[in-house]
């Protein structure tokens, strides 16, 4: 932790944040003191460190600070101090105390509706709870459960001759509706992951169970329907882009994902609600 002298020397220097961008990755702040190339933390009024970066221009009274990393959502209203104890950018987390929204661990949960590239279309659902870990460079590494039901109608042409030789043709339609249970694991990153709004991607590939139904019979190969699917274990594979809104430690996102089951492909758009753990 800084010494009590390093900590009112920097306060000498303060200044208020006047604004920031949409984005939050970069601010201005009026101060004579700071120059090009300084670098400032922005600090809550309990002194956590909320982000930090470096002056890259200066016009008159007024500085534009590019933030280089941000801890937290940047609210406005932080003060911005001369970090002049900093020697090595990677021991700032060692010398300050940090304002974390986003913690290092994440517990998520998400429902979307679903559709399943089976017969001309077939729709579901998919519910996923996940646990997330922050790890090396903000990569995420994520454990996640899921589970999808879907159900449709799929068919098939058929030829019928009769003891005569003559043929009439026509197409076999059944009701067709599958349960999925499945273990996943895969990396996740957050882009803005201090703001307001933010950007997040994940990458997931796993195991998962599948139990059908064909009409009356189980869904097999031997059903003679093409439903991509067939009971039994097969790999799983998913995809998701998220738009998050971010209050404090909860974040509100709005899902698009891709899944493959087996030979089976789906589309999903759903929401999700997660929690940060420090």
């Amino acid at each position: 932790m800084v010494s009590v002298v390093a900590i009112a020397a920097e306060k000498s220097l303060a200044a208020n944040l006047e604004s920031c961008n949409a984005s939050r990755s970069a601010c201005i702040v009026a101060s004579k003191e700071l120059i090009t190339g300084d670098r400032v933390g922005l600090f809550t009024s309990d002194d956590r460190l909320v982000a930090f970066g470096r002056i890259t221009k200066m016009s008159g009274p007024r500085r534009i600070v590019v933030i280089d990393k941000a801890y937290s959502e940047i609210d406005g209203d932080e003060r911005v101090s001369l970090l002049n104890n900093v020697t090595d950018p990677a021991s700032i987390e060692d010398l300050y105390t940090i304002k974390r929204n986003k913690g290092r661990k994440m517990v998520d949960v998400s429902v979307a509706t679903a559709s399943f590239s089976v017969g001309s279309g077939a729709a579901g659902t998919e519910t996923t709870g996940a646990w997330i870990v922050r790890s090396w460079k903000d990569l995420e590494l994520t454990g996640r459960a899921m589970f999808s039901n879907v159900s449709g109608e799929i068919s098939q042409p058929y030829v019928l001759r009769d003891y005569l030789g003559q043929e009439s043709r026509g197409v076999d339609v059944q009701n067709f509706s599958a349960n999925v249970y499945g273990g996943l694991a895969g990396v996740g990153y957050t882009l803005f992951g201090g703001s307001r709004f933010s950007l997040r991607g994940e990458v997931d590939a796993g195991a998962a169970y599948v139990a059908g139904m064909v009409g009356d019979s189980d869904m097999t190969s031997d059903s003679g329907f093409n439903t991509k699917m067939q009971n039994g274990f097969g790999l799983v594979v998913r995809s998701t882009a998220t738009a998050m809104l971010n209050a404090g430690s909860w974040h509100v996102g709005l899902n698009l994902g891709q899944m493959t089951v087996q030979d089976a492909s789906a589309t999903t758009v759903g929401i999700s609600l997660s929690k940060s753990i420090d």
